[in-house]
């Protein structure tokens, strides 16, 4: 009865080691060795009581462990020092680890509160609540970082799209031409590389398909990518528009470290995606592009390169303007 009862208390704990997802596999039953040595007080990271044979500690620290601290953790009664320190840790920590004496999950993602039934570790709630704030500070400065990098990124990919281009010198202009002007020209060359493929499949599904719907299949893909160009200019003038708003107030950012480690990822696809879409501008990173996708990136640089040429034209304009004022104003100076 009593061996059926330790064993019950080793299958809780291969449980709790199986629900916690390993980054990499950085560990796995094999490499602790749980089918080789049948007595798990010989595992790595585990000590017995030497006469009761109990677990009283369990230490898995450094071992890039991902998921929630479960619950049945608590089963094993007489678990008194629980190290899970630098893992990948989140959640709460469950009540349930009251029995414990010593608790070290210091830089994990835990949130939330300390429970109640821990109020005998003096010196719990003050290691995890000063982790859990540290840890919040560095993914806010992250979020912060991120953000003004993405601003910095907007301008130029704006300018590049032929949109804020409102007190630009005639030369910040004019070599904004320039590179549009060469990357419209690597796009054309792509563009006429990717219709080859594209007509040559599209002769091959029209055999079988019949012409009328690989016709209807390219006006699709065609309206699609159009749709996506009509998107991201609505998306850029949302973000310039929330750029040069003014900030009335500090942003609140979430509590909860997941949610900001998902926002943290967001925002790097995001900085990815501008660098992507600028570099595209300028006819870079074309590979795996399709000759709808192609079609329409030509189209928004020609769009682009008219916006500039227009800003061109005005100022030329105006320095031509300005020119003959000046020559009337000598010439009146002169009859007088």
């Amino acid at each position: 009865m009593m061996g059926a009862c330790l064993m019950n208390r080793w299958l809780i704990f291969i449980t709790f080691l199986c629900a916690l997802t390993n980054v990499n596999e950085a560990l796995s039953p094999d490499e602790v060795e749980f089918p080789e040595d049948p007595d798990p007080c010989n595992w790595k990271g585990v000590t017995c009581d030497s006469q009761t044979k109990r677990v009283i500690a369990l230490s898995l620290t450094h071992h890039k462990l991902r998921g929630p601290l479960p619950p049945e953790l608590g089963k094993l009664d007489q678990l008194r020092i629980l190290m899970l320190h630098n893992n990948a840790l989140y959640g709460s920590i469950p009540a349930a680890l009251g029995n414990c004496t010593a608790l070290y999950l210091q830089n994990n993602y835990l949130s939330g509160t300390i429970p109640s039934e821990m109020g005998n570790l003096s010196a719990l709630k003050d290691l995890c609540t000063r982790t859990s704030v540290q840890q919040r500070l560095q993914y806010i400065q992250a979020i912060q970082e991120l953000q003004e990098e993405i601003k910095l990124l907007q301008i130029p990919n704006e300018k590049l799209n032929g949109e804020g281009l409102n007190g630009l010198s005639y030369s910040e202009l004019s070599s904004i031409e320039n590179m549009l002007n060469q990357g419209l020209v690597v796009v054309e060359e792509q563009t006429d590389k990717a219709y080859y493929d594209f007509a040559t499949m599209q002769i091959v599904e029209s055999v079988v398909m019949g012409m009328d719907w690989t016709d209807k299949l390219e006006k699709e893909d065609l309206a699609y990518q159009a749709r996506l160009s009509r998107r991201r200019t609505a998306v850029r003038n949302k973000s310039r528009e929330l750029r040069l708003s003014p900030q009335d107030s500090q942003q609140e950012h979430s509590h909860d470290h997941e949610e900001l480690m998902l926002t943290i990822e967001s925002l790097k696809i995001e900085k990815k995606r501008l660098l992507l879409l600028s570099q595209r501008m300028i006819g870079k990173e074309l590979d795996g592009m399709s000759y709808a996708e192609l079609y329409v990136l030509g189209f928004d640089i020609t769009r682009a390169l008219m916006n500039v040429m227009q800003e061109m034209d005005k100022i030329k304009h105006a320095a031509r303007v300005s020119k003959e004022s000046i020559s009337l104003d000598t010439t009146m100076a002169l009859c007088d």
